[in-house]
């Protein structure tokens, strides 16, 4: 999910910039014109980010809302119990 939000993020505040400079965003004396570049990589590295979405669904839809409940995770692998100890703190 990160990757996915983090790249799309990129591209667009990159775009943003070779906006508001014009043309000296495309001029290779500003880094804008390498940021730009690199923003469309990172949406196809390591996979596109439409496949991304397409695994995040599927497991969403598998899952159900433990896949946002990273306690709910945890404490599953460790095998503890549901309850909270006693005096109901979690440390």
């Amino acid at each position: 999910m990160v990757k996915v939000h983090a790249a799309a993020t990129l591209g667009r505040v990159s775009g943003r910039c070779v906006q508001i400079f014009g043309g000296m965003g495309f001029c290779r004396d500003l880094p804008i014109e390498r940021y730009y570049r690199d923003s469309r990589i990172y949406r196809i590295f390591d996979g596109t980010s439409e496949i991304h979405r397409a695994t995040i669904a599927k497991s969403a839809l598998r899952n159900g809302a433990a896949l946002f409940d990273i306690g709910a995770r945890v404490r599953r692998r460790s095998g503890a119990s549901e309850r909270l100890p006693a005096g109901g703190a979690l440390w």
